[in-house]
């Protein structure tokens, strides 16, 4: 899975700043700064793309990946020891 990082301020999101996609399987996952990941299922790479082009990433978080797509939710910070 590639990941990318924004820059928060620059982007003006204050719930995330890592995504990252694995085209082979269509997973698309939003690192959250609480330590929680969403993995999105059958993100098609147009989507991803999309999102990442978007002015407005929180609200394309809300409006399109949230109705959407099936996603998995995890604590990540819990699995860490």
């Amino acid at each position: 899975m590639k990941i990318t990082k924004f820059d928060q301020q620059l982007w003006g999101i204050t719930t995330f700043n890592e995504v990252g996609y694995d085209k082979e399987q269509n997973l698309f996952s939003i690192f959250f700064l609480d330590g929680t990941e969403v993995q999105f299922a059958e993100v098609e790479e147009l989507v991803v793309f999309e999102f990442l082009i978007s002015l407005k990433k929180e609200d394309f978080i809300r409006k399109v990946f949230l109705p959407y797509y099936p996603c998995k939710h995890r604590k990540v910070l819990s699995e860490l020891k």
